[in-house]
């Protein structure tokens, strides 16, 4: 074996759990699992490809223990230009043609990257003893004639994975745009195409989900594209952990179907085959993640623990506007005789920057910091115009990390919001120099003065609010090689007490 090999194959010591969740593995498979499969590529005759599927003999179950029935349909789409899809749900009882519901989706296309697209009928109206007949139809609009899609994963049918969880409904219904299609636990189905010409094959690796055994695609030329998986070592990349860092392969004999520049994340190990990921992936899926870890864990935070991050924020907002003598916002509309969300709505042409989805109104929009906050970014001019969707993926990343903007977008973003380009297009996590320097110049402020608030000097649940101000900010501080502690200490020859010192 060489040292190679050693380094990836090596069992790193585990280290103990915080808590547990209670919900025991029950898949039959370990999450470690992956296949390599084909996918179906397609030349658009003209500037409009339909996808259309018929379901007979349609039977629904009552969902969430409720009088609720869905049915759902999705697919995952790849395409070198920036297109628009849209989806019908139509369906008819057997019994007597009559329609039940239509349900129509619209959803913008981003290029170079995987979509996943995925959207259901609500009915509380069906009755679970008559056969009901469903016509799923895609209409994918490209601008440009003879244009290529690929596609993969179609799926349709009844949704019945909640039907006896009366417990999920809420954790459902919160950001389900973020979890589709998976969301939907549904088979893949076979489809039929028109005004296209299937073009050759193409390859997607799926990953398998340790708790409900589905084997969901990853995205392997964009990992921080989140499709199945979330990643596992985002910001701690290459992951080096074996089990969400390679998977064995259960097909080899499809690895030649990999492209050239992808051969070489695939290892062999006693003789299996395994690919490899820089980033790594969650053992579950993410909907599995939802629903059986983080819905159980979460009620065994305290108040306290949910509120910390909003507070950190907060106290972050107050502090750089403090330490500049400057709130953009709360002066805009005396400095520009208009509101601030109106001019980042309008600058933006009134759509999510990232997926390009319309916002009718300003209350549609969430403001973004197009730099993190956590980097001492302030929110100014050059917020970003996202949808609530979008700007809940993008959390605290930068926009080199962030899956939906390409190379293009962040050309463009910068244009806009005037950002330098080479700060955008880092890939490396840059601090606001101008923020650490006024931390560094008034360092006994922090700690005598701001960190010395009430509010501050709180107690929560043995949580004291200035401790979880100062670690949080020390973090972004170290790659500057600022010690907050030490230069206070140089400066005061004393420790604050403001703190709590280990």
């Amino acid at each position: 074996m060489t040292q190679e090999e050693k380094n990836i194959f090596i069992q790193p010591k585990r280290r103990s759990v915080r808590q547990r969740s209670g919900f025991n593995v029950g898949g039959g498979k370990t999450g470690s699992e992956c296949l390599i499969d084909q996918t179906d590529k397609y030349q658009i005759l003209g500037k409009e490809l339909k996808i259309n599927f018929e379901d007979t003999d349609v039977l629904f179950s009552k969902l969430f223990l409720e009088n609720t029935y869905f049915y759902a349909s999705g697919l995952y789409l790849y395409s070198n230009e920036d297109m628009i899809i849209s989806g019908s749900i139509c369906i008819n009882s057997q019994k007597n043609g009559a329609n039940s519901i239509v349900e129509n989706h619209t959803q913008s296309i981003i290029k170079n990257t995987w979509n996943r697209i995925g959207f259901h009928v609500e009915d509380n109206t069906i009755l679970e003893n008559v056969k009901y007949k469903v016509n799923v139809n895609f209409i994918i609009l490209s601008k440009k004639e003879n244009s290529k899609v690929e596609i993969f994963g179609f799926q349709s049918g009844p949704v019945i994975y909640y039907k006896d969880r009366g417990s999920y409904k809420k954790n459902f219904e919160e950001k389900t745009e973020l979890y589709k299609p998976e969301i939907y636990y549904l088979p893949f189905r076979s489809l039929s195409i028109s005004n296209a010409k299937n073009c050759g094959k193409g390859v997607i690796v799926r990953k398998s989900c340790n708790r409900c055994a589905r084997f969901l695609p990853i995205d392997i030329k964009n990992e921080l594209n989140p499709l199945g998986f979330s990643n596992h070592c985002k910001k701690r990349a290459p992951c080096k952990h074996n089990a969400f860092g390679r998977y064995i392969i259960e097909n080899p004999e499809n690895v030649n179907l990999l492209p050239q520049d992808l051969q070489g994340q695939v290892k062999t190990f006693l003789g299996k085959k395994y690919f490899t990921t820089h980033f790594g992936y969650q053992l579950e899926c993410r909907t599995c993640k939802k629903f059986e870890v983080n819905a159980p864990l979460n009620p065994l935070r305290n108040k306290a623990q949910h509120h910390e991050d909003g507070s950190r924020r907060r106290a972050f907002e107050r502090m750089i506007i403090e330490l500049t003598n400057m709130d953009v916002v709360k002066n805009y509309r005396t400095t520009h005789k208009k509101e601030f969300q109106d001019s980042i709505w309008e600058k933006f042409n009134k759509k999510c920057f990232a997926c390009g989805k319309s916002l009718q109104k300003v209350s549609n929009m969430d403001i973004d910091h197009t730099l993190p906050l956590a980097y001492l970014w302030p929110l100014d001019e050059t917020a970003t115009c996202l949808c609530k969707t979008c700007n809940s993926s993008k959390h605290d990343l930068f926009p080199a990390e962030f899956s939906l903007y390409s190379k293009e977008k962040i050309k463009q973003l910068s244009t806009i919001t005037g950002i330098p380009l080479l700060i955008l297009a880092s890939e490396k996590r840059i601090v606001n120099k101008k923020i650490a320097i006024l931390l560094v110049k008034n360092v006994s402020w922090l700690f005598d003065n701001f960190l010395a608030r009430r509010d501050y000097q709180k107690i929560k649940k043995g949580k004291r609010i200035s401790d979880l101000i100062y670690k949080a900010l020390q973090k972004v501080l170290v790659p500057e090689n600022i010690d907050l502690l030490e230069l206070y200490f140089k400066k005061e020859n004393k420790y604050p007490r403001t703190i709590t010192l280990n």
